[in-house]
């Protein structure tokens, strides 16, 4: 006994269908992007223990002597965040500074990213 042609076109619709794109599927947006925020704190070496953040706190002092590290605050939703970052020593920055970062959990022990210096607004 062979199929019959409707039982065959089914079959092959469903397998069709299982592996096409609905067309109202739009990709999802990339899980991180960058946020604008302003510089409104720095952190050195010589910053006592006790005012580190908590990604900081757990590096070691050479580490942590090695880089300079800078705190961002950020718009989101109805609330302030900030964010912790590396400092490059290449770029130039001012409290106050707008930035663009890729903001990270500073209580999870990691830092953002800098992604571009903003121009100061007058």
């Amino acid at each position: 006994m062979y199929p019959t042609p409707l039982l065959v076109a089914t079959l092959t619709a469903v397998l069709l269908s299982a592996c096409a794109t609905p067309a109202h599927h739009v990709p999802a947006a990339p899980s991180h992007r960058t946020v604008q925020g302003t510089v409104v704190s720095f952190y050195f070496a010589g910053t006592p223990a006790q005012e580190l953040p908590p990604c900081l706190a757990m590096r070691s002092p050479a580490e942590r002597a090695e880089h300079r590290y800078v705190r961002i605050s950020y718009p989101s939703l109805r609330q302030t965040q900030s964010t912790v970052a590396e400092w490059p020593d290449a770029v130039q920055l001012v409290l106050n500074q707008p930035v663009d970062v890729w903001p990270e959990n500073c209580a999870a022990g990691r830092l953002g990213r800098l992604a571009r210096v903003l121009p100061l607004q007058q």
